[in-house]
């Protein structure tokens, strides 16, 4: 029985872990409120003509066309609409509808290893947001199921942050870490 129970935790942990870094990484700088319908932009094939790699980033020189086009294909058939759920981000909020209250000891609650730094910048965000016109800039963000390239080194994610624009960002796994590669797209609205 218990050799049954851990083939099951070793089968599944990397599934989860596989997306869960990449998300960690994609939304570390970004706004700890996500809603939980997933955002999808449509792209064309020649979006990747206005491919922009950081200037931090210049010596990665990435040039292969067909996995972006293949990605870019993928992405637009929206495999997975799933909503998120709670459980599939370590330190975002997830709010089900616009306007939703969130609680601000419920919301601290679930992250209970936040340091006093992280538990003040997360109270100051949950207020503004709570305290919002409906007029929001750069909250709730809105996240795209990762989509992942066949071998699964590669990662496109769309983010929208608020009605403030958003971006396609491609990520490349090397040595078992996520790293950013470049924007495919980024809007304004």
């Amino acid at each position: 029985m218990i050799n049954k129970a851990l083939f099951f935790i070793l089968l599944f942990t990397p599934l989860n872990a596989f997306s869960q870094n990449l998300l960690e990484i994609a939304l570390e700088d970004k706004s700890s409120i996500v809603e939980s319908t997933p955002f999808y932009r449509e792209l064309n094939i020649d979006t990747f003509n206005t491919f922009y790699v950081p200037r931090h980033m210049k010596s990665l020189n990435f040039k292969d066309t067909t996995l972006l086009i293949n990605l870019i294909k993928k992405s637009n058939l929206k495999l997975d609409t799933s909503k998120w759920n709670q459980t599939e981000f370590t330190k975002k909020i997830v709010v089900k509808e616009e306007g939703e209250f969130i609680k601000v000891k419920k919301a601290l609650s679930l992250f209970p290893n936040l340091n006093e730094e992280e538990q003040k910048a997360l109270k100051k965000e949950i207020r503004k947001y709570n305290n919002r016109t409906s007029s929001w800039r750069s909250f709730p963000i809105a996240v795209s199921r990762p989509v992942f390239s066949e071998n699964g080194n590669f990662s496109l994610i769309t983010i929208r942050n608020g009605n403030n624009g958003g971006e396609i960002i491609l990520y490349e796994k090397r040595n078992g870490n996520w790293f950013l590669v470049g924007y495919v797209k980024r809007w304004a609205y």
